[in-house]
């Protein structure tokens, strides 16, 4: 079980978008996991969500292929493929 922090869109955390993008900085703390996940749309802060990873995977479950993956990171879902594609 991974209860570290990431950061979803809130389009995501309700089920109304896929996701596009995600990225990892620097953890902050040892609770953080430096993950964010964001749908196509605009965003602004009110549409960030606090959830686990363990959350985070099962809202996009394709993170579970990078999630390992060293800071600082970046990908973007290739559309046809449903794969993350590094940038």
């Amino acid at each position: 079980m991974d209860k570290r922090i990431a950061i979803v869109c809130r389009h995501l955390a309700k089920g109304e978008a896929s996701v596009a993008f995600a990225f990892r900085t620097q953890p902050e703390s040892v609770e953080d996991s430096g993950w964010q996940c964001l749908c196509d749309q605009s965003h602004d802060m009110s549409d960030a969500m606090v959830v686990s990873m363990d959350e985070a995977v099962q809202l996009c479950p394709s993170l579970e292929t990078i999630k390992d993956e060293p800071c600082p990171c970046s990908f973007a879902m290739d559309a046809t493929s449903g794969v993350f594609k590094k940038q």
